[in-house]
């Protein structure tokens, strides 16, 4: 999907209301069901309070996951979500081990209509 392949190189504003928009399309099959999406949501939910952690939804991770996919991803982690250093370095190892969005994580027809 051509989305998937250029949205790396939109601005970081951008990106923010790319990844709203398509989180609510993600197949929840791929982000639960696959070991990269498993990957994620351990590193995200390790560091993670129960607070924080109680409401997310497929939707939340979904949203997460297109950031974390980003060259700027640490500024969102940083300012958007007030991570600390050990989240950001659970999504550096995650990023290490996945550098790309899993297949079919967004559908590739209806998304944008």
């Amino acid at each position: 999907m051509q989305v998937l392949e250029d949205y790396t190189a939109i601005p970081s504003r951008e990106l923010l209301e790319l990844a709203v928009r398509l989180a609510p399309y993600t197949q929840p099959a791929v982000l639960n069901g696959t070991e990269q999406g498993k990957a994620f949501i351990d590193a995200v939910m390790r560091t993670a309070s129960p607070q924080q952690s109680a409401g997310w939804t497929t939707e939340d991770m979904a949203f997460r996951m297109l950031v974390a996919h980003h060259p700027e991803w640490q500024t969102h982690y940083a300012h958007a979500w007030t991570a600390d250093r050990t989240t950001v370095n659970e999504i550096a190892a995650y990023l290490k081990k996945w550098p790309h969005l899993p297949a079919n994580f967004v559908p590739q027809t209806g998304v944008m209509e």
